[in-house]
């Protein structure tokens, strides 16, 4: 399913103009009710984020490139700076 994912995080952001920034919620809407992986609203660096979150608790982020530029990714389930509202 990972590769499912990532997949579909770049396809979605290719189709979206290819900035993350201000797409959060809506894609991790998308992956929430394509893939069945629940999303969590919060921040992230102070600023107002939604990711989804893996059976195995890990943070799944497709639009975490509005804060650093990179790739959509994984992150552990104690990832620092992923705060839940």
């Amino acid at each position: 399913m990972e590769a499912e994912l990532l997949t579909f995080a770049e396809d979605y952001l290719d189709c979206a103009g290819g900035d993350p920034k201000g797409k959060c919620y809506a894609f991790s809407w998308n992956v929430r009710d394509l893939f069945g992986i629940p999303l969590v609203e919060g921040t992230f660096a102070d600023t107002h984020h939604t990711w989804n979150v893996m059976p195995d608790g890990r943070i799944f982020d497709g639009t975490h490139g509005q804060f650093d530029g990179g790739p959509p990714r994984f992150f552990p389930a104690d990832a620092p700076g992923f705060v839940p509202r």
